[in-house]
C-alpha cells in the first residue's frame, strides 16, 4: 500500500530516486574508506609478517561490519527527515488551498485597544 500512496504524490518518485542514489553512492564511498583504513590499521599493528590476502579479507569483513551500522543509523535519520518534511509541506499546501468561508483563524480581528 505504501508504494501506491507514495507514487500518487507528484514528484515523489524523483525524490526517492535521488535519495536512494545518494545513499548508495555514500555507502560505496564509506565502504572503500573504511576498508582502506582497516588495511592500514592491520599493517601498522602487525607484529609478525602477515599475508596480504589475510589482511585484505579481514579488512573487508571489518569494513562491512562498520558499514552496516553506519548505513542503518544514517538511513533511518534521512528517511525520518524526508518523510517529516514531505508530510509538513503537504499539510501546509492543503491548508493553504483550503478556503475558509468565515475567514482564517489567524486572521481574526484584534480590538483596536489591544484588549479583549
Amino acid at each position: 500500500m505504501a508504494p501506491a500512496v507514495f507514487g500518487a504524490i507528484p514528484g515523489a518518485a524523483g525524490v526517492s530516486h535521488f535519495v536512494v542514489r545518494c545513499v548508495s553512492h555514500g555507502a560505496a564511498n564509506a565502504f572503500l574508506t573504511l576498508r582502506v583504513g582497516e588495511v592500514a590499521r592491520r599493517y601498522c599493528e602487525a607484529i609478525s609478517p602477515t599475508s596480504q590476502q589475510e589482511i585484505r579479507l579481514g579488512a573487508t569483513s571489518a569494513a562491512v561490519a562498520h558499514l552496516r551500522r553506519i548505513v542503518t543509523e544514517n538511513v533511518s535519520k534521512i528517511f525520518t527527515t524526508v518523510s517529516g518534511n514531505v508530510a509538513k509541506r503537504s499539510a501546509d499546501a492543503i491548508r493553504g488551498s483550503f478556503k475558509w468561508p468565515w475567514g482564517r483563524p489567524e486572521e481574526e480581528a484584534v480590538p483596536a485597544n489591544g484588549r479583549e
